[in-house]
């Protein structure tokens, strides 16, 4: 193995799950903890562009009233 970092870079997918405190909807099923979603193009671009202080805003619940529970 080398020791030089240029050699041990490798390709990935990577993904993660940003969560945050749930709405109520959610808080029924899964009380500590719901993903954040984000349902528009403007809101994807600031996540993956903005500064932190301004993208930090959209970790929040999604407003009750864009979900709904299903069984």
């Amino acid at each position: 193995m080398s020791t030089r970092p240029e050699q041990n870079r490798r390709r990935s997918k990577l993904f993660a799950f940003l969560i945050c405190e749930p709405n109520e909807v959610v808080g029924q099923i899964h009380p500590k903890a719901m993903p954040v979603i984000l349902i528009t193009q403007d809101e994807v671009e600031m996540w993956l562009s903005a500064d932190w202080r301004l993208a930090q805003a959209l970790q929040r619940p999604l407003p009750d009233t864009l979900l709904l529970a299903t069984s």
